[in-house]
């Protein structure tokens, strides 16, 4: 019997579609042979999925969900693993997924990337009835794990603390990656991510335009497309305005823009060749960061705003923390870790040792093993509909096996 998976997924572009893509192969590296997928769609480039995507859901189409559940349910499944985010999926707060978890008989795991000390009664009661329907949940980080029991009122025994996971880096050194993404001679400050206000971009190169005087060799790279949402709603608006302010800043010879969007093997090169990694973003209730577990994983010297994930993965001296919006501390602490080599070396490894249980395959060995110790799947009494050809979901026969490589990219 398998895992099933269900998530956005590549070719989807979100943060979320990453982790599915890698949580699928770290369980297919870690012994497991069949992992299906049901993608959580929403625009057309979306659906050209490969063959291990057995079902898709159109995120406002709340039949899709049942027939969804219709699908994993005919398969050999002994777990379904959900990545939970309330944007994506259709209904108040989401509350379409209650119908795709009411009619699934595999015992399922959800993954809850944002829980918020400041969230309000309804969201509260959505996250406890997803959890009510869910044998297990997983939160990214401690601190999630004690607001979800403490605040959300989800029962301790049920919730699992399993942390972001990392790739491991390309062949080759930082100093011969930088050659080939042509970054040699600079010490490079990187941020990446899909671009958005929330960044917090602005603060970072007003930061650098403090620094950049006293330190020619600083390059900050932006790495990164907009995100979708952002351009379906205001458009390449904020990228235009971090460009003026680079201009008006007359720091172009520092900062770099690299306005597209990345590969996951392009994302952990820039990652391999940068010396430090930097998340200035505003927005504090954040309980998960793939982007920074990676650069943790990968020995970078790491700046944050304390947003609570951050807060948590860089206490005890794994990184510097500045307020949010604080161009001058952020600038101290970039000036600190450029005069010093020794410094951002001891940074770097006090990230990586915090970091050292990141890996993915790893992670894929301590999912397999909370899905071996969940209850069999159970009757589900609700009537379930037939699956009529072509009516919004596309279901496929599971062609699919450990080795084989997966679509979408």
């Amino acid at each position: 019997m398998g895992i099933g998976v269900i998530s956005t997924y590549p070719p989807r572009r979100c943060g979320i579609a990453s982790v599915a893509f890698h949580l699928r192969q770290a369980l297919l590296a870690a012994g497991e042979d069949f992992v299906p997928v049901v993608a959580l769609v929403k625009s057309p480039t979306d659906t050209l999925a490969g063959p291990e995507v057995v079902a898709q859901i159109h995120q406002h189409v709340k039949g899709d969900y049942r027939k969804a559940a219709a699908v994993l349910n005919a398969l050999p499944l002994r777990a379904v693993i959900l990545e939970h985010e309330f944007a994506l999926f259709g209904g108040p707060l989401g509350a379409h997924v209650l119908e795709l978890l009411g009619a699934l008989r595999a015992p399922v795991i959800t993954v809850f990337h944002t829980i918020m000390a400041s969230a309000p009664p309804q969201m509260i009661d959505m996250v406890r009835r997803v959890a009510a329907a869910s044998a297990a949940v997983v939160v990214l980080c401690e601190r999630a794990r004690e607001l979800i029991t403490t605040r959300f009122g989800v029962p301790p025994g049920k919730v699992v603390h399993i942390p972001n996971g990392a790739p491991l880096p390309p062949e080759g050194n930082s100093e011969e990656w930088k050659e080939r993404l042509g970054l040699s001679g600079r010490t490079v400050a990187l941020t990446f991510g899909l671009l958005s206000p929330s960044k917090g971009i602005e603060t970072a190169l007003a930061a650098v335009a403090q620094v950049a005087p006293d330190h020619p060799e600083l390059l900050y790279v932006v790495a990164g497309a907009t995100h979708p949402e952002e351009v379906r709603l205001r458009g390449e608006g904020y990228r235009a305005r971090l460009e003026q302010q680079v201009a008006h800043l007359g720091i172009g010879g520092h900062v770099r823009f690299v306005a597209r969007y990345l590969t996951e093997e392009e994302v952990v090169q820039y990652v391999h060749a940068a010396d430090l990694y930097v998340t200035p973003y505003v927005v504090m209730e954040q309980t998960s960061s793939a982007t920074l577990a990676t650069a943790a994983f990968l020995g970078k010297a790491l700046l944050s705003t304390p947003y609570d994930y951050a807060a948590e993965l860089l206490a005890g001296g794994a990184g510097y923390l500045f307020p949010a919006g604080d161009s001058a501390a952020l600038a101290q602490g970039l000036r600190r870790l450029l005069d010093s080599p020794e410094e951002r070396a001891r940074l770097g490894e006090a990230a990586r040792a915090r970091a050292a249980e990141f890996a993915w395959q790893a992670l894929g060995h301590r999912y397999r093993q909370l899905a071996d110790v969940l209850p069999t799947p159970r009757t589900v009494l609700q009537q379930e509909p037939p699956i009529p050809p072509g009516a919004g979901i596309r279901a496929r026969p599971p062609l699919f096996r450990r080795g084989q490589p997966p679509g979408g990219r």
